[in-house]
């Protein structure tokens, strides 16, 4: 009933917005066709769509419509809304609430209340943009969150020193192994040096899947009291009367990382190097840890070039703190084998609808005959990761996406390194006088992860203000 309560009280601050809110109401109206040379759809045809595109041939329609913060020091107050609907025709009709959102500011602070895609980061060109654990490849949680909209600059220091925050409740709504699965996520974030030429962020990502109803009939309900609550928001094992392996180990499935990038703004290029990791318990949670993604962005500032930005991307997940686990000789303990994003009490892992909330590179596993998806089958990866944005003869804007991996599925399943090369060439088709926009994309996968494949969608769709 919870998560329930939480979709009717976003739809509904949606439509108080729009009725009270005197503000301009934006819509997107689009249709979007994909088709492939296979029954399945090429890896960047279905990846980072928000869960919204089957991996199928298919036709898509989608309507949106949304308000947006004001950008005003008029007034201490502001408020947005959102709320997106998804169709879908493959072989089988579906439908979707995709978004519905209220967003609320105070100074500087922020309230969100539902499910939201989340912000697009480096111009669309990164693999994960920009997170190892919240992309936007799967549908949003719905969740209630609460933190800064910014940087606060701390009293007495100046702009040297600021910091930003969040902490979020949500709920996973699909059929999972543990129906209902709550999820915890916080962040803190310090900047040095402002908005200078040069700054440093290094900040800290925590998520936590806890309480929910298993679907093994041994383990049942799983709640959590406000004591355990308290020791799961720091990963401290439960009391007595949870789990056995809740209160030997952290209470609920922890996962999370550093997160640290260096800016350097020149004349003509702002450049941004950045450095995140991963872990799954407390043997990863040291900043020296090979596993993780390494990044190097670039935006160029003139305009209508024939590249704009670039991102490069590499990622290493093969170490997950060794390749022991188990008790050693001397009574001690073995620490490895985390394997990401699976978790042997919530067996669904950090996937959502059957895709991972995170990397892409990581294979969720097929739907088993109880409708569940038990996590992923591939999570020990080296991938390489290009995109490009630009403009074709300074007029028609491009965005390319190029992912070479090699995959060697997981500790307990290991089958060899299989490689994989998948692309994508995304086309804005000029406006010309037709009453609506187009893009068109050709995209391609070659390998032994995925099938040979190739694919294109066509998308058209209208943007206007009501």
């Amino acid at each position: 009933m919870i998560h329930k309560k939480l979709v009717i009280a976003a739809v509904i601050l949606c439509f108080v917005n729009l009725t009270y809110g005197q503000k301009k109401v934006n819509y997107e109206l689009g249709a979007t066709t994909n088709i492939s040379s296979k029954s399945n759809l090429p890896f960047w045809s279905v990846s980072n769509q928000n869960g919204r595109i089957p991996n199928e041939n298919s036709l898509v329609t989608d309507l949106s419509v949304f308000t947006q913060f004001t950008n005003s020091d008029a007034s201490d107050f502001d408020h947005e809304f959102g709320l997106s609907l998804s169709g879908s025709i493959a072989d089988d009709v579906d439908g979707m609430i995709s978004q519905a959102y209220g967003r609320f500011r105070w100074k500087k602070l922020q309230l969100s209340v539902g499910s939201r895609y989340e912000d697009i980061q480096f111009d669309n060109l990164s693999a994960i943009n920009g997170n190892l654990f919240l992309s936007n490849n799967a549908r949003p949680i719905p969740r209630i969150s609460i933190g800064t909209q910014d940087y606060w600059e701390l009293p007495y220091i100046g702009d040297w020193v600021s910091v930003k925050g969040m902490f979020s409740e949500g709920i996973m709504l699909d059929d999972r192994y543990v129906a209902n699965t709550r999820v915890h996520y916080k962040n803190v974030y310090v900047k040095l040096g402002g908005d200078r030429k040069l700054n440093l962020v290094l900040g800290f990502q925590h998520y936590v899947q806890y309480d929910g109803r298993s679907s093994d009939p041994e383990i049942g309900e799983i709640s959590t009291n406000l004591e355990n609550y308290a020791r799961m928001l720091v990963a401290k094992g439960g009391t007595e009367g949870q789990l056995a392996g809740e209160v030997e180990n952290a209470l609920g499935n922890h996962l999370g990382g550093w997160d640290i990038h260096v800016h350097y703004k020149t004349e003509k290029v702002d450049w941004e190097l950045y450095r995140q990791t991963m872990f799954e318990d407390h043997s990863g949670i040291y900043i020296t840890r090979p596993d993780g993604v390494t990044g190097l962005f670039a935006r160029f500032k003139a305009e209508k070039a024939l590249v704009q930005s670039v991102m490069y991307e590499n990622y290493y997940t093969k170490y997950q703190s060794g390749s022991l686990a188990g008790v050693k000789p001397d009574g001690g303990l073995y620490t490895g084998r985390d394997s990401y994003f699976n978790n042997g009490i919530y067996r669904s892992g950090w996937t959502h609808y059957g895709r991972t909330l995170g990397i892409p590179f990581f294979t969720p596993k097929e739907v088993n005959e109880d409708g569940f998806t038990l996590g992923v089958s591939n999570n020990r990866i080296v991938a390489h990761h290009l995109g490009i944005k630009g403009h074709l003869f300074h007029k028609v804007p491009y965005r390319t996406l190029i992912s070479y991996s090699q995959n060697w599925g997981t500790y307990g399943n290991q089958e060899g390194v299989r490689e994989q090369l998948s692309a994508m060439l995304e086309l804005q088709l000029p406006k010309n006088t037709l009453p609506f926009e187009m893009s068109f994309a050709i995209t391609m996968d070659q390998g032994e992860m995925y099938k040979d494949n190739v694919g294109c969608f066509l998308r058209i769709y209208k943007k206007g203000i009501f």
